[in-house]
């Protein structure tokens, strides 16, 4: 995962990998912003429109004026 900024968002990017033996349709990836202390400072998901077996695609999740030295962490849901 990386992240970048442009103004007041963040932008993570990242990429789902699949060890399933069938594409996966409409996987969903939850996005939680955590600062130094824990507390959560941002949320937000997305859904890729397919991941193919075996195999990895991308995905990004814009977010609103989370600070940038925040611990990121990312959840699939196929």
């Amino acid at each position: 995962m990386t992240t970048g900024s442009e103004y007041d968002w963040m932008t993570v990017n990242g990429a789902a990998t699949s060890n399933f033996t069938e594409d996966q349709d409409m996987v969903r990836i939850d996005v939680i912003a955590r600062d130094g202390g824990g507390k959560i400072v941002g949320v937000d998901f997305t859904y890729t429109d397919r991941v193919p077996a075996d195999g990895t695609a991308a995905w990004n999740v814009p977010l609103w004026r989370v600070p940038l030295d925040s611990k990121v962490e990312a959840f699939p849901h196929p």
